[in-house]
């Protein structure tokens, strides 16, 4: 019994000056040796191992979005150079600046939502609000949610390069 403490003690002591002489900076990623001979010493590592480093890709590595036309069910976008339009089933908006994704095909953009239906204002000026287009694509394929303070997000809306868009008639609530 006094043998398995010991152990521990031992074990523990040898991680911790495995840790403070390695030549990998804190936040640099693990290389497959790192990573196999953790897999190895789990039972032991698991207390004092923190979560994995998500490396992503440096800040501006952007890659922009194919222009044209992307369609689905209930959504469209349209992608030009100088930014977007987006059409949603009793929903309209842009994003003004030009659209890229991280090198995950990532994005995160911020524009302008108009609701359409329900009551209209009498001086008829549009509820445009601002709004967060938020997906992910392959170059092909996207996945687009829209999000606007205070409300439920609208999506995920799959989208496809060059594809007609299927939006129907919004009601009038």
């Amino acid at each position: 019994m006094k043998r398995l403490p010991r152990l521990l003690v031992v074990t523990s002591l040898a991680l911790a000056l495995e840790a403070a002489c390695s030549d990998r900076s804190p936040t640099a990623p693990r290389s497959v040796s790192e990573k196999a001979q953790a897999s190895a010493s789990a039972p032991t590592a698991g207390l004092s191992r923190r979560p994995v480093t998500r490396v992503i890709g440096a800040r501006g590595s952007i890659i922009s979005l194919p222009a044209g036309v992307w369609g689905g069910d209930q959504a469209e976008l349209v992608v030009t150079p100088a930014g977007a339009s987006v059409r949603l089933f009793c929903a309209h908006g842009n994003v003004t600046d030009s659209l890229g994704s991280d090198e995950t095909g990532r994005f995160d953009l911020i524009g302008t939502l108009v609701r359409e239906g329900g009551p209209t204002p009498i001086d008829d000026t549009p509820s445009r609000v601002p709004a967060r287009y938020i997906g992910w694509t392959d170059g092909r394929t996207m996945i687009l949610s829209v999000s606007v303070e205070g409300l439920p997000p609208l999506g995920p809306f799959r989208l496809t390069l060059g594809k007609p868009s299927r939006l129907g008639r919004c009601p009038i609530l």
